[in-house]
């Protein structure tokens, strides 16, 4: 049996939903960006102490935010089951979770300083790096706080009010640090702690922004019962925090295998790791497009999902694989085309660019296989399969793509493009994996049966 949403209707459908998730999730990107050129500029020596505290800070923030997906996932169900009570209650577990791991977070990146010494971390700069970090922490449960309203705006398909927050949070943060890092309009000069006090600080607003919004200004809200008092609901819970169990494993297991990646980089020569870091700064920009079409896919998903409707649920995944590859396949035209001129945008040193061009090719090819395998997990967990995206990261990165890249890069000295090789085999493996565990599902008796019934909360 076929949906009856035809599919261009379903591209529609998926391209308003993800427009503003795609902006969102760079807007994430630009707040980190646009301190690390203000301290670049203002202290070459500061970079690398600002740089090393938001890679340690943001990479416990990238587990904790994929341990909260579950909000999104059970709010499109949720919508699906035409039940916006659920989505609401959902949201108000996600909430004190969120704020539970914000804490957890803020400790465990202070407590990775000592680990710094180990590493052989110069005395200097890792007294820069801590100092840095305990005002990092701070900010870090008021952003996961924004991280679980915002996933539960995205999954009752409203993303917009989410993505205006974290626009007005970049104009903010461009200005503010600005004047924190340079000691202009009347503030004082405070260099690298002027740019952490101000992520802290725009953090903070942010979640401000956007509690105000659902708790106030939404005009729904009681249909949500946001305001109600707050109950566990332990069954449902336990199905949140499955599914985001799996997402927190995939997401550390990415940033995992890419921090090992840009070690393998670093063992090869400082320059190999310079211009690896440049090819994987830019494909995490570029990976913003399809990870927005992902989390798109995955709220239509799941809203089929919960209305029973596995037809709907085939075309919903067909229809965010075409735009997502789509999309990523001209990105990646584009890198193919106009190497020289994106790489001038990171560095005008001749050697770092004689190394990183010839793999920008490499890159251009690895993107639609890096978008095909993002949209097929993210389906996946639409329709409550937490764990098989997780093992299958596991088996393509960990298994397979960190060996392979010390093989090629360090056995075979085939440099950054044995890396980027890596890379491209990784992403492939990982979407065929993807894809043949949709079919398995698509052919198993009760598909098309009842999602988990999440009704029974405060009936």
């Amino acid at each position: 049996m076929a949906s009856s949403t035809p599919l261009k209707d379903k591209l529609l459908q998926l391209s308003k939903l993800s427009g503003p998730i795609v902006v969102s999730r760079i807007g994430f990107l630009l707040l980190s960006l646009v301190d690390t050129i203000m301290v670049g500029r203002y202290a070459t020596e500061s970079l690398a102490a600002i740089s090393i505290t938001h890679a340690i800070a943001d990479t416990y923030m990238l587990i904790a935010a994929g341990l909260l997906f579950g909000i999104l996932v059970m709010g499109s169900i949720a919508i699906g089951q035409q039940d916006p009570r659920a989505a609401g209650l959902a949201a108000q577990r996600g909430v004190v979770q969120a704020l539970g791991l914000g804490l957890a977070c803020a400790l465990a990146s202070v407590a990775s300083l000592p680990l710094l010494a180990r590493f052989g971390v110069q005395a200097e700069l890792a007294a820069a790096i801590a100092e840095l970090m305990v005002i990092v922490a701070l900010g870090l449960p008021a952003i996961l706080i924004y991280i679980a309203y915002s996933f539960f705006l995205e999954g009752i398909s409203r993303p917009m009010p989410a993505t205006l927050v974290i626009l007005g949070g970049n104009l903010v943060n461009a200005v503010l640090c600005y004047a924190m890092v340079y000691g202009e309009f009347g503030l004082p000069e405070m260099g690298a702690l002027g740019s952490a006090w101000c992520t802290t600080i725009v953090r903070l607003l942010m979640a401000l922004a956007i509690v105000l919004y659902v708790h106030r200004i939404m005009a729904d809200r009681d249909d949500f019962a946001i305001n109600q008092r707050f109950r566990w609901a332990w069954p449902q819970w336990q199905m949140q925090r499955r599914i985001g169990y799996g997402g927190g494993l995939s997401f550390g297991i990415e940033a995992l295998a890419f921090m090992l990646i840009a070690v393998m980089a670093a063992v090869a020569s400082p320059l190999i790791a310079a211009a690896c870091a440049v090819l994987v700064n830019i494909r995490s920009i570029l990976f913003m497009i399809p990870m927005g079409v992902g989390f798109a896919t995955s709220i239509q998903v799941g809203m089929a999902h919960g209305n029973r409707d596995l037809p709907d649920i085939k075309l919903s995944t067909r229809a965010g694989l075409l735009l997502g590859v789509s999309l990523s396949t001209l990105c990646a035209l584009v890198l193919a085309a106009l190497p020289e001129p994106l790489l001038a945008q990171y560095s005008h040193d001749s050697q770092l660019l004689a190394v990183a061009l010839p793999s920008m090719l490499l890159l251009a090819l690895a993107l639609p296989f890096d978008a095909w395998q993002g949209i097929m997990s993210n389906a996946l967990r639409g329709r409550e399969d937490a764990m098989a995206p997780t093992l299958i990261h596991a088996i393509a990165y960990l298994l397979l793509m960190v060996p392979l890249g010390w093989l090629l890069t360090l056995h075979w000295q085939r440099g950054l493009n044995g890396l980027v090789e890596a890379m491209l085999i990784g992403n492939l493996i990982a979407a065929v994996l993807m894809t043949q565990r949709h079919h398995q599902l698509n052919h198993q008796p009760g598909q098309a049966g009842p999602a988990s019934d999440l009704r029974d909360e405060g009936a």
